[in-house]
Formats: structure tokens, sequence, C-alpha cells
């Protein structure tokens, strides 16, 4: 590359020191080639990047220092409603487990049904997968046809419009696997504990209606609170990181929820 001569050797020093990305060469000789003018363009890019990832790194104290009393203590109880919620199922999965499953014949035919559903839940799994690696990149671009909302270009105002549409695409895309992962979960163990309580009931059934009752509704209300869950501890996750700018990763976080529900009521489940 032609070389290009700046100034005197101290003026290029101290561009090096300011951390522009020089090499080590041009810090030595005070010489600036045309590949080092290159990098040094594309790390400030790369440093806006980073600092937004240190801004947030402390999310909650980030957050609560922007917040009253009233909404910090509100940030705390919802987030705390929701581990109770998934500690509310996990208490719930333990109950289920524990009750009688009933005769061999029973344990037989359930049996039966737990392989089938085994079998669904691997191939919808094997199935899905590969689209939700394209939706991840497609949920990245979608900032250029659904740009960052004018309160994330206020929250960054410190970057370039390029740069925030870089930050919230990569925010949007990991939205989204989150999204999608949760729902997979759902999804996954929910169907799983319905399998189990189906036996369960039946063997309920034979001495009490009220038994069998409480059994069946134990193992669809852990569905709902892994949903609710799940739901309120992403969305929140999401908040605390961004901000006001919460609501342009929360699309990808509602479409990845919402798109393996559809696959799963679409299949049977």
């Amino acid at each position: 590359a032609q070389m290009v001569m700046i100034g005197k050797r101290s003026s290029a020093k101290k561009i090096a020191q300011r951390g522009r990305g020089l090499s080590s060469r041009a810090m030595r000789t005070g010489v600036l080639t045309q590949a080092d003018f290159c990098f040094d363009v594309d790390s400030r890019s790369i440093q806006v990047l980073v600092s937004g990832f240190r801004r947030h790194q402390k999310g909650f104290v980030h957050l609560m220092s922007e917040l009253t009393s009233y909404e910090q203590m509100a940030i705390w109880a919802v987030l705390g409603i929701s581990l109770l919620g998934l500690a509310y199922a996990y208490l719930l999965r333990n109950q289920i487990l524990r009750e009688d499953k009933g005769t061999a014949k029973m344990q037989e035919i359930w049996g039966w049904i737990k392989d089938g559903a085994n079998a669904y839940l691997s191939r919808q799994l094997r199935s899905i997968l590969p689209f939700i690696v394209v939706l991840t990149i497609a949920l990245f671009f979608s900032v250029y046809i659904v740009p960052p909302s004018a309160e994330a270009m206020a929250h960054y105002s410190g970057a370039t419009p390029d740069q925030v549409k870089l930050y919230i695409g990569l925010w949007r895309a990991f939205a989204f696997i989150m999204g999608a992962t949760f729902s997979l979960t759902v999804g996954q163990i929910g169907m799983r504990m319905a399998v189990e309580g189906n036996v369960r009931t039946a063997a309920a059934a034979r001495t009490s209606f009220s038994d069998a009752l409480r059994i069946a509704y134990r193992s669809g209300t852990i569905t709902g609170m892994l949903t609710d869950g799940l739901g309120l501890f992403g969305g929140t996750i999401i908040f605390i990181f961004l901000g006001p700018a919460a609501p342009d990763a929360l699309l990808g976080f509602g479409f990845g929820g919402t798109l393996l529900a559809l696959f799963m009521r679409v299949g049977g489940g």
C-alpha cells in the first residue's frame, strides 16, 4: 500500500495511544499505511459496539439509575414473580411424578402413548431447527425494514444510525433465539408432563374423582406456569439491559415465542 507520512513521529504516537487501532509498526515508525487507516476506521465502529455492551453489562445498575423507586420495586417484583412461577411449575412436576401409575396394563398402554409423544417431539425439533437458523438471520437484517425506534435512537445518541442498527439487530436476533428456546422448552416439558399426568389421572379415577381432577389440573398448570414464568423472565431481562430501546428487541422475543407455539399447535401438540 502507498505510504502516507503523518507529520512528526510524536503525532502518530498520540493517535495510536488514543486506541485508534494502529499497527505496532506504525507506532514505532510514525508512518501510517493505507491498511492501517482502513483498520482505524473499522475499529471505531467496533469500539462503539463494544462500548454499548459494556454500558449494559451491569444491567440492573444502569436501569435502576434511570427509574423511580416505585419503578425499581416493580422491576424486582416482576422478576421475582417470574421466578416464583417457574419454581411452582417445578413443585407441581415433583408432585405429579410421585402419584401412582396404576396397573401393569395401564402402564403398558401409557408406554405406547409416551413413545409416540417422544417420537413426535423429536421429529418436530429436527424440523424446526433449520427455520430457527434462517429466521435468526432474517431478524438480524430486519432492522433495515423495521428500523430502530425513535426511543432507541435517542437512547444511543452517541452512536451513528448504522451503529444503532447493528446493535439493535444483534439484540433482536438474540431475543428471537431466547423466545424460541423458551417456547420450545414449554412445549417439550408441557407435552411430556401431560403424558405423565394421563396415566396417573386414569389410575386415580378408579378410586376418587377429586384426586383425578387434581392431578389433571396440576399437570396442565405446569404448562401455564412455564409460559408465564419464562415470558415474564425473558421480557424483564430484555428491558433491564436495553431500557427505552427494549421494544425493538421484544419484537424478536415475541416472534420467537409465537412461532414455536404455532408449530406445536399445527402439528397436533
